[in-house]
Order: structure tokens, then C-alpha cells, then sequence
């Protein structure tokens, strides 16, 4: 009788230790799991944060080019051609930016001119190949219809 005792409180008393030593396997590769699928849920939502703002990065850039822009018509007459492309804002007498920018995709700038809409308002093209970096796809942007808030 006290054999049988003896071999449950032993029993027991080891149950109770493998208890207090700590997380199963199992448990463990459950909490992994919901962690990296918190961590997946927080990356996908944050995604489209960083889209946004570097959709509004790229149009403060553009706006600082059609400014450029402005400067060097209000210099020479003209805006600069398609071959020299945004080059002479950043060079010679004329300099009115430090470098010529790359949109926030670490992409150029489209510029031409004169532009292609035909309107006497919109007298040069520039455009951002925005997030896809293909120009004339449906994420570029456009300076002409960034200005109008389209």
C-alpha cells in the first residue's frame, strides 16, 4: 500500500514538474504563426500608406520642376526641347534646380515639348511612369491633371 502511494505522489509529482517546465512544441509553433500572420496583415496594410505617399513625394517634385519650368521660359522665351529633355534646369546660367529628379520609384521624369494634348494651356508633358514604371499605363501621373486635382 504505501508502494502504491509512493508510485502515484511519484507519478504525480512528475506530471506536475513536465507542467511548470514550459510550452510544448505545439504551443510554440501556434504562437510563431499568429505572429507572422499579424505581421503579414500590418505589411499588406502598410503598403498602400507608402504608395500614397510616395504618389504625393513624386507631385511635390513635379510641381518643383514645372516651377523650374516657368523660370526658364521667363529666361529665354521657350521651354527647354524634348532632346535636352529637364537637363538645362540643372545646368549652365540657367540652373534653377541643384539636379534633375528621379520620381520616387527611382524612375525619370517624361517631359516633351511641345506637348501632346494640343492645348495652349498645357504647352509641355510631364509625367511620372509612377509605381508599374511603364509610361501610359494607369498609375502615371501627370502634372497637368495633378494641378487640376483630378
Amino acid at each position: 500500500m504505501s508502494a502504491n502511494k509512493l508510485g502515484r505522489n511519484t507519478l504525480v509529482g512528475r506530471s506536475r514538474t513536465r507542467g511548470r517546465g514550459g510550452f510544448s512544441l505545439l504551443e510554440m509553433m501556434l504562437v510563431v504563426l499568429i505572429i507572422g500572420i499579424l505581421m503579414g496583415v500590418v505589411v499588406i496594410s502598410m503598403s498602400g500608406q507608402t504608395d500614397a505617399v510616395r504618389q504625393t513625394a513624386t507631385t511635390a517634385k513635379m510641381k518643383q520642376i514645372k516651377t523650374a519650368l516657368e523660370g526658364y521660359l521667363g529666361q529665354y522665351g521657350t521651354y527647354p526641347p524634348t532632346e535636352m529633355s529637364l537637363t538645362p534646369l540643372a545646368t549652365g546660367v540657367s540652373k534653377q534646380l541643384d539636379r534633375v529628379p528621379l520620381d520616387e520609384w527611382k524612375s525619370a521624369f517624361f517631359y516633351a515639348f511641345p506637348g501632346t494634348s494640343g492645348n495652349a494651356e498645357r504647352p509641355y508633358d510631364l509625367k511620372s511612369p509612377g509605381r508599374d514604371r511603364l509610361l501610359n499605363s494607369l498609375d502615371d501621373i501627370d502634372i497637368w491633371t495633378v494641378d487640376q486635382g483630378k
